[in-house]
């Protein structure tokens, strides 16, 4: 016999319950790993239902996270740099404390090589840019439109680059490397009007 999530007598618990497989008469002694919540709540739901034995099995499915296929261009805690569209560099944590943790950088160009690079300078400095941190995220910013405008660099869609360490605290990438990032589209969200008039989220009529 197999319970499954879907049984009405099996709510949610912590941890995804794949199936639990019984065998005879009576209930026998929780195998170790299974909480105390769990043990309850198995135990009375088949006891109500089922009559089975000591012999059973559990299995909790792992919290998986889906891999995300743009990030098998990052390489794990290295210095990051994402190009944005409009001229925005984002730095990761890991380029931020490799420039220094700066209030401020300036902005360097090699038009050669095409490549791009920061270096850490006081805010008060008379070139300087800002660093932001970007709300909650362990991001930073700093607006280089102005910068990429001026140099001709494309910013059409935004690219994400591996930075390279060119001593002194001086960081960057050429420009030529980048990885563009696709962004995915979001679902459409049903407007104010759209949930007044009573249809869905493309424009039909909702179901009654």
């Amino acid at each position: 016999m197999v319970i499954t999530p879907d049984s009405p007598a099996l709510p949610a618990t912590k941890g995804f319950i794949n199936h639990f497989t019984t065998f005879g008469s009576t209930v026998g002694a929780m195998p170790a790993g299974v909480s105390s919540d769990t043990r309850h709540l198995l135990g009375s739901t088949l006891s109500s239902h089922w009559q089975v034995s000591s012999s059973y099995e559990v299995k909790i499915m792992p919290n998986f996270q889906e891999f995300d296929r743009q990030d098998s261009h990052v390489v794990p805690d290295a210095p990051m740099f994402t190009l944005q569209t409009r001229g925005t560099l984002s730095l990761n944590l890991a380029a931020f404390k490799a420039l220094g943790e700066p209030a401020a950088v300036v902005l360097l160009y090699d038009p050669e090589e095409g490549i791009i690079a920061l270096r850490k300078v006081p805010r008060t400095h008379h070139n300087g840019y800002p660093v932001r941190k970007q709300g909650n995220s362990r991001s930073y910013l700093v607006a280089a439109t102005g910068f990429a405008s001026y140099h001709k660099i494309k910013t059409d869609v935004s690219r994400r680059y591996i930075g390279r360490d060119y001593g002194d605290q001086t960081w960057g990438f050429a420009v030529a490397d980048g990885v563009v990032l696709k962004h995915r589209p979001r679902p459409p969200k049903a407007s104010v009007h759209d949930i007044r008039e009573g249809t869905g989220t493309h424009g039909g009529p909702a179901n009654r």
